[in-house]
């Protein structure tokens, strides 16, 4: 564990630092009680979010910190986490914000997975309902010269939505929320935001807008809805494609019993078009209470806290105590502390742990063309900027089975074909942790047999119409030939008998 350079003060801000929650990665997380609040009252308690040491001079990294901070800071709506204040003491920058008592919506995603159950659809559509109404309330908000910030969160999934016992719903995570007036930027050809809750846009890293997170949480009410997941795949890359072809499936045919009322937001939502989508997350909202009202039964902030305790029996009493214990002023506040269950930091500035994980992934550059001629291989392809390269077509003979190889023929493309960074000749090395398979091959193929593996012929054929009908018509005269052949030969060996 690396040393810190200057110790911790025991305070910070307006709050006593209690005890340290967890560290590593780019900051730690503390617990934190303002100064002169009785210990017991848990309203006085934070999270407070210290950056890490050896990021203290790192510009690139203080502006992510205060971005987030600034724009955490100008959010108040009850189901969006409240950020108190932020700043800095000495060479420590720290953000102190709402500390949650519950658990990551994914978490109960998973236990419905693991037992076989789903949460029922009006308890997940009142959640996404909430969701969406804190999320608007991000895309509303203005600098202090009246001007919209233009916040997107792109990054709003289960682990990001947090369930509290008592029956209220947080939207965490700013951390990688796009802002007008940002100073850190993403690097060109980075995509933000966990993969299987990209909107196809994101994925083709085209223009943005607030409808990519009225498209995540489309996602997220798709997979709450079946208990399944929709995009992931088992690979990032497999993951990336599924988003581009954006083909949903009805959730109806998995639910027998999904109301129609809901499939109809689900598939609005989840329009690939955003034109097409739900303009504003508020409009989303709207749609999803009028559902809940038809056919909820019960007040719906009592049923999330009485799932809770269900789903997560004991927890709440295990968290309460562990506050207890770590708000003891005689204990070293510097002492790691683990609470029984996972209490959120409000940030991606920390080690990537979990399903949920962030990772950032560099997708390949493509040649944006029209929809309705959109393959996969063609959002899989570069800008045509590669020089030119042969297409190696075997000959005949080779693809009929003949059991020697044929000669091969070359021919130039009409245009220059393009390469990427997941490139077939220049693939990343297996061990690489960014590395991902050729984008011919999407799948992992089976190994090539001894008789081919010295001497691998590649086929690279663009797909084209044109193409493939000159290739079929080369098919059927050899196959025409051959038979011509044999029929020749069965008529001289009648005539020789």
């Amino acid at each position: 564990m690396t040393a810190r350079r200057v110790p911790l003060p025991p305070v910070l801000g307006h709050y006593e630092v209690c005890a340290k929650i967890a560290g590593g990665g780019m900051a730690t997380v503390h617990l934190g009680k303002r100064i002169g609040a009785d210990p017991k009252d848990e309203g006085a308690l934070v999270a407070l979010k210290v950056m890490s040491d050896e990021y203290y001079d790192n510009s690139a990294f203080i502006d992510m910190f205060l971005d987030e901070a600034r724009i955490l800071k100008k959010l108040a709506h009850p189901n969006v986490i409240h950020t108190h204040e932020f700043g800095s003491v000495g060479a420590h920058r720290y953000i102190a914000m709402e500390l949650l008592l519950g658990r990551p919506l994914v978490d109960a995603w998973e236990i419905c997975h693991k037992e076989r159950t789903r949460m029922p659809l009006t308890l997940g559509a009142w959640i996404c309902a909430r969701v969406a109404e804190g999320v608007h309330s991000a895309h509303e908000i203005k600098d202090d010269d009246g001007e919209p910030l233009s916040v997107i969160h792109r990054d709003v999934n289960p682990s990001n939505v947090f369930l509290l016992y008592d029956g209220r719903v947080k939207l965490i995570d700013f951390g990688l929320a796009k802002a007008r007036r940002r100073k850190a930027t993403s690097e060109e050809g980075i995509v933000k935001g966990k993969i299987p809750y990209l909107a196809p846009e994101q994925a083709r890293l085209g223009t943005l807008d607030r409808r990519v997170d009225v498209y995540s949480l489309g996602i997220t009410l798709w997979e709450l809805g079946t208990g399944k997941r929709l995009f992931k795949r088992d690979t990032d890359r497999e993951t990336v494609e599924a988003i581009r072809k954006a083909e949903v499936p009805d959730a109806r045919e998995h639910v027998l019993t999904y109301p129609d009322a809901l499939f109809k937001i689900l598939e609005r939502a989840l329009k690939v078009d955003p034109d097409e989508r739900y303009a504003t997350a508020e409009e989303m909202r709207k749609d999803l209470d009028a559902f809940v009202t038809d056919h909820a039964e019960s007040n719906m902030a009592e049923a999330l806290a009485t799932y809770m305790r269900d789903a997560f029996t004991g927890e709440e009493a295990k968290q309460r105590e562990w506050l207890a214990r770590a708000t003891q002023r005689q204990r070293d506040f510097t002492r790691t502390i683990p609470p029984p269950v996972p209490v959120p930091d409000a940030s991606t500035l920390h080690a990537p742990t979990g399903p949920g994980a962030f990772k950032p992934m560099k997708l390949p550059q493509f040649t944006p063309i029209p929809p309705e001629s959109a393959s996969l291989t063609d959002l899989l392809s570069a800008d045509a900027s590669a020089s030119q390269e042969a297409v190696v077509i075997r000959e005949a003979g080779e693809i009929l089975g003949s059991p020697t190889p044929g000669k091969i023929a070359t021919e130039t493309p009409p245009v220059p074909l393009s390469t990427h960074a997941l490139n077939q000749e220049k693939a990343p090395p297996p061990s690489s942790p960014s590395a991902a398979p050729p984008a011919s091959s999407p799948s992992p193929s089976p190994a090539p047999s001894p008789a081919r593996a010295s001497n691998p012929i590649t086929v690279r054929i663009p797909v084209t119409t044109a193409r493939r009908g000159r290739l079929l018509a080369l098919v059927v005269v050899a196959a025409l030939a051959g038979l011509l052949v044999l029929a020749m030969l069965a008529s001289q060996s009648r005539k020789t008998r």
